[in-house]
């Protein structure tokens, strides 16, 4: 069964690491993709880069096109609105990460073992890298089960890694992505409310690159848990509660009667005084992955900041 992939790669100012990432799409042992690009106001060779691409490999379909320059989120968003696009499946990409020649292969293999009317979504674990495509560590592996509980306090994957199906993408149509707090994230929890499946894949696909600014270490020393404890509680995790309900209320009718109990109690919490908080926060039964992003969200329901 060899269905069409359409890759969505944003891009601005990328142009030191987009060939890689580029000649790492030729590299796939999976061939029936295609390439949509969306450049949000590159003032570098970005945008010409791709398009030499597209010159050099005229048997690839696909295209270009000027991004909305509202940020990644918003970029990534108005692929998945464009109505030109059309595949069975479709993969996120950054500029600067370098896909594994089996990424493809990997991600539909599960992709077509879930029926067409269900919303499916495939990711996976990462390698990271530095910016001189030294090995630094691996992501995380989840340990629990994935699930809309989960899916309202933690982002268990990266964009990069994730490949779904159209019916995953039209739930993501209907959502708002001018309160996304990232576009993965919402996927994550709108397949899972919407009786979807979700497989992590706990063999790297991606080579995922960390800058200086961005270096999210590989999470397994237990100094660097603790340094994300703390960090923790300098983040706006109000507003991006308040952003994801905004979110997940557009599509609130299409979830199971699980997912909107679940929905409106963890919702209910920020509206509660001290002791309902805790009881919403129970019965709710929102999760976090690792015990330490657990405790931080109790902390915060205990102090009404969520």
């Amino acid at each position: 069964m060899n269905r069409s992939v359409a890759i969505l790669m944003a891009i601005r100012n990328g142009q030191e690491y987009i060939p890689q990432q580029l000649n790492s799409f030729i590299e796939q042992s999976y061939t029936n993709w295609s390439l949509f690009v969306s450049d949000d106001g590159s003032s570098d060779t970005s945008a010409e880069i791709v398009k030499q691409f597209f010159l050099s490999y005229p048997e690839i379909d696909g295209y270009i096109k000027k991004g909305p320059c509202k940020g990644f989120c918003e970029n990534f968003q108005s692929m998945i609105n464009d109505c030109n696009i059309i595949s069975d499946y479709y993969a996120f990409s950054d500029q600067d990460d370098i896909w594994l020649p089996d990424k493809l292969t990997r991600a539909t293999k599960y992709l077509n073992s879930i029926p067409s009317n269900i919303p499916a979504l495939y990711c996976s674990v990462t390698t990271l890298i530095d910016e001189n495509n030294r090995v630094i560590g691996q992501s995380l592996i989840p340990t629990k089960n994935l699930d809309f509980a989960n899916a309202l306090l933690h982002n268990i994957a990266s964009g990069n890694t994730m490949v779904f199906n159209q019916c995953a993408r039209e739930l993501l149509m209907s959502a708002s992505s001018q309160d996304m707090v990232v576009h993965d994230w919402t996927l994550y929890q709108i397949v899972t409310a919407c009786g979807g499946e979700v497989y992590y894949d706990n063999e790297p696909t991606v080579l995922y690159r960390q800058h200086a600014n961005n270096v999210i270490g590989d999470g397994r020393n237990i100094l660097f848990r603790a340094k994300n404890f703390l960090d923790s509680f300098s983040t706006n995790k109000k507003e991006w509660n308040d952003r994801n309900e905004k979110v997940l209320k557009n599509v609130t009718e299409k979830f199971t009667d699980k997912a909107l109990q679940t929905y409106m109690d963890f919702y209910k919490i920020k509206k509660s005084g001290f002791f309902a908080r805790l009881f919403y926060f129970k019965r709710s039964g929102v999760y976090h992955q690792y015990t330490l992003g657990t405790l931080s969200t109790l902390i915060y329901v205990c102090f009404g900041k969520m």
